[in-house]
């Protein structure tokens, strides 16, 4: 499934989060067993699969099989250490391209 989840600024935070977890839940609802549940995304896709794990514990939900973020942006702040400890390592997101 590719899920097309709404976009800000016309519908901001958290309506992308609310529409991958109504997803989920359609596939639990369907049937599709928590452990045949991929989810995945790049970039602010990878940053929404993590955010729909958080959310989907939050609810109760079972645990999908697991999930694949590549490149996510999930320290809006810039402060942790991996952007010292893994620079040259993401290609996408480095600290000069995330203050450009």
């Amino acid at each position: 499934m590719s899920l097309d989840y709404r976009l800000a600024p016309e519908h901001p935070f958290p309506a992308a989060i609310e529409d991958a977890v109504a997803a989920y839940r359609d596939l639990l609802d369907q049937g599709v067993a928590a452990e045949q549940i991929v989810l995945a995304g790049e970039s602010a896709g990878g940053s929404l699969a993590v955010l729909t794990l958080l959310a989907a514990r939050d609810a109760g939900l079972p645990r999908p099989a697991g999930a694949v973020a590549f490149s996510p942006e999930l320290d809006a702040t810039r402060s942790g250490a991996s952007m010292t400890t893994k620079h040259g390592r993401d290609p996408l997101f480095t600290r000069e391209s995330l203050n450009a």
